[in-house]
C-alpha cells in the first residue's frame, strides 16, 4: 500500500542519515575506516531487518482493487 512505502521511505532516510552521521563520528574518534564501515554496515543490515519483511506495520492501508469482469 502506497500509505506502507511512504513510511518506509522516511523510515529508511531518517536511519540512513542518523547512521552516516554516527558511523562518520565514530570511525573520525577512533581514526578507523573500519569502524566507520562496520557501523554503517550494521546500521544498514538492522534497516534491511525493519523494512524488509511485510510487518503488520507496513500493510494495514490495503488498496482495493477493481475487478476486471
Amino acid at each position: 500500500d502506497f500509505v506502507g512505502q511512504k513510511r518506509v521511505d522516511d523510515i529508511s532516510r531518517l536511519v540512513l542519515v542518523v547512521a552516516t552521521i554516527v558511523s562518520f563520528v565514530s570511525g573520525f574518534a577512533l581514526d578507523s575506516l573500519r569502524v566507520t564501515m562496520h557501523v554503517f554496515a550494521f546500521s544498514g543490515l538492522a534497516l534491511l531487518v525493519a523494512v524488509v519483511p511485510p510487518w503488520p506495520l507496513y500493510t494495514s492501508h490495503a488498496v482495493e482493487w477493481i475487478s476486471s469482469t
